[in-house]
């Protein structure tokens, strides 16, 4: 898989929300999004006031998707 969507290419909110409203969208659709952020404060403060009530089924971290030996 590759990034679709890339949280925090700004790290302003309209920014921050947009890639997220994309991410919903294709949460949406029941389709496969690989979306990729820093742990700018930013993001991070943005993430714990959106990604509440949110499950595995909807989200889950990469480290669940690589493999290791």
């Amino acid at each position: 898989n590759e990034r679709d969507i890339f949280l925090d290419h700004s790290v302003e909110q309209e920014g921050l929300q947009h890639a997220w409203d994309s991410a919903l969208s294709c949460v949406a659709r029941n389709d496969y999004c690989v979306m990729l952020a820093h742990p700018h404060k930013e993001t991070l403060r943005f993430l714990e006031q959106h990604a509440q009530g949110l499950t595995t089924r909807d989200f889950a971290p990469i480290t669940d998707f690589l493999k290791t030996n």
